[in-house]
């Protein structure tokens, strides 16, 4: 196995995405290919709504998004959710970095710009969001943020139903089972004012 470095010896910047030539495909050129190998069970989000939610940030949140670089070429990036409705004291993290670039401290760099903005803006409790496979108890990203003081707060259960496997006696059987079970019940619909 390739040993890497876990120093950084180039120089990382970070620009901010929407400033210059750092455009939201830019951004998502890095994003998909880095949650894609972290989250491989999870279909990523289509270009067009991540692109869209950088360009048109949901009402009441002040977002903030910064493209990594090391010497020119883009490995990462980090984005920073504030709320200004509710949760005011919070500030919600999401760091990625391209596998071929991890172990190098940009990550740990991506993550002390983020506190940094968030301390500034007056937050005093940062959540970010990291997952590992069903058979996993933990995972790179859970590891890494649990390494920078972060507690595992809440878990979340993502279940997936393969349409082209499913079972049709064992489902008829189910719902056969539910029907007995559900005597007295009836399931009504409509549409407009009830």
């Amino acid at each position: 196995m390739e040993q890497r470095s876990t120093e950084l010896t180039s120089t990382l910047e970070l620009v901010p995405v929407l400033a210059g030539d750092v455009t939201p495909e830019r951004w998502y050129a890095v994003l998909r290919p880095a949650t894609a190998y972290d989250l491989p069970n999870i279909h990523p989000w289509t270009a067009e709504l991540a692109i869209g939610r950088i360009r048109h940030h949901r009402p009441g949140e002040e977002a903030h998004r910064w493209l990594a670089t090391v010497d020119g070429v883009d490995v990462g990036g980090v984005a920073l959710q504030l709320p200004l409705v509710d949760n005011t004291a919070t500030a919600l993290v999401d760091l990625f970095v391209l596998p071929e670039h991890r172990r190098r401290g940009i990550g740990t760099r991506l993550l002390e710009h983020a506190v940094e903005q968030a301390r500034a803006a007056g937050r005093t409790r940062m959540f970010a969001e990291a997952g590992a496979a069903l058979d996993q108890q933990t995972s790179p990203g859970m590891a890494f943020l649990e390494r920078h003081g972060f507690v595992a707060a809440l878990g979340d259960l993502l279940s997936q139903l393969h349409l082209d496997r499913l079972d049709d006696p064992a489902l008829e059987a189910m719902a056969a089972e539910a029907r007995e079970m559900s005597s007295g019940y009836a399931l009504e619909v409509w549409q407009g004012p009830s």
